[in-house]
């Protein structure tokens, strides 16, 4: 059965972190009920903690992952929330934006 095409209003939440403390972060949303996200293992940039370079430190334990997430208003505001005790602890980056996404 075919669906209308519809486009929603969400929440873009980004959030890259240490892939030390990945499994801890990925818990935390469990626990949040997120019930989708994309995670991407390994990526590289600068910061306010200097750069990280995949070529420099190799992958695995000193590379940061990213993780996106579609969500409402709400949802949002309880993951910025979360994360901010680990982006105190540990630097990273949680970022919040307005999103359309295409419902199907």
């Amino acid at each position: 059965m075919n669906k209308e095409f519809s486009i929603k209003t969400v929440k873009r939440v980004e959030i890259v972190v240490s892939h030390n403390i990945l499994a801890e972060i990925l818990e935390k949303l469990d626990e949040l009920h997120i019930t989708g996200y994309t995670m991407i293992p390994e990526v590289a940039g600068k910061g306010d903690r200097g750069v990280l370079s995949l070529s420099n430190v190799g992958f695995g334990t000193y590379a940061n992952s990213y993780i996106i997430i579609s969500c409402n208003a709400e949802t949002a505001e309880n993951i910025a929330k979360e994360m901010y005790a680990y982006l105190s602890k540990f630097g990273g980056l949680c970022l919040i934006s307005d999103a359309y996404q295409v419902d199907h």
